[in-house]
């Protein structure tokens, strides 16, 4: 394992850590850089924790078969759910899907001191995103039945 994964692995267990007291959700741990929270039971979604040398983001990814509620999110309830989750969220297209992304630039991400300042953060836009998504995800299955 590189040094950078091991830094990277090192950082999410410790936020694995700071969140299991707290039982907010089930975490997984995926493949390179990417570490992930179940975001909403029965939507399908995760939001994956992302770390790079220089920034810390989340990314709630909706892959092809998520397709259309992606584009019913953002067609329909983008503004309210900017006004939710903030106005600095991105709505990107992927090779392989969709997603919704929000990135915080961060000096020395692998200094051990700043973590608990990273995991405060990423918990915080966890939850924001939890309780933001999943009413507008009910308003799209009302409008599918």
């Amino acid at each position: 394992m590189s040094d950078l994964k091991e830094k990277q692995l090192d950082l999410w267990q410790g936020f694995v850590d700071y969140i299991d007291d707290t039982n907010i959700c089930n975490h997984t741990v995926l493949a390179r850089n990417s570490y992930t929270l179940r975001l909403a039971p029965g939507a399908g979604l995760r939001i994956a924790l992302k770390i790079s040398k220089d920034s810390i983001r989340y990314r709630v990814y909706f892959p092809d078969k998520k397709i259309k509620l992606f584009k019913f999110l953002k067609e329909i309830y983008k503004d309210d759910i900017e006004k939710g989750l903030g106005t600095d969220i991105k709505w990107l297209p992927t090779d392989k899907g969709n997603e919704i992304v929000k990135t915080i630039s961060v000096h020395d991400v692998y200094n051990k001191e700043n973590y608990p300042e990273h995991y405060k953060w990423f918990k915080s836009q966890a939850l924001l995103v939890m309780k933001i998504l999943p009413q507008y995800i009910e308003r799209y299955k009302a409008e599918q039945e």
